[in-house]
């Protein structure tokens, strides 16, 4: 076979093997990303499905003493369990009293 061959045979491996790194990459990326914004930010804090129609004090009052709660139980200081696991239920349950806050307009 020419080496001219040979040439465009390799060129032509080289560049699906590239586009197929890329693509599992910005998948993984992507999957990552629309995980975070699907989470359900309510359940996370184990609130009531009808918190919307409570009025804003009283909106604003519920999320932050479920967080308070829920901020004690995955404590990593606190938590018996895993510790990677309580790190990452304290940054999820941190993450949604941020989102919500901001939602409800809290102070």
């Amino acid at each position: 076979m020419p080496s001219s061959i040979r040439l465009a045979v390799f060129l032509l491996f080289c560049y699906a093997f590239s586009f197929f790194i890329r693509l599992f990459i910005t998948t993984g990326v992507q999957a990552q990303r629309q995980w975070r914004e699907r989470r359900d930010h309510l359940a996370t804090l184990e609130l009531p499905a009808n918190l919307d129609q409570l009025s804003p004090e009283k909106q604003c009052i519920w999320v932050k003493k479920q967080h308070r709660k829920l901020a004690r139980k995955w404590h990593p200081d606190k938590y018996r369990g895993n510790p990677e696991r309580g790190s990452r239920k304290m940054r999820e349950v941190s993450e949604s009293k941020k989102v919500l806050s901001d939602r409800f307009k809290c102070k």
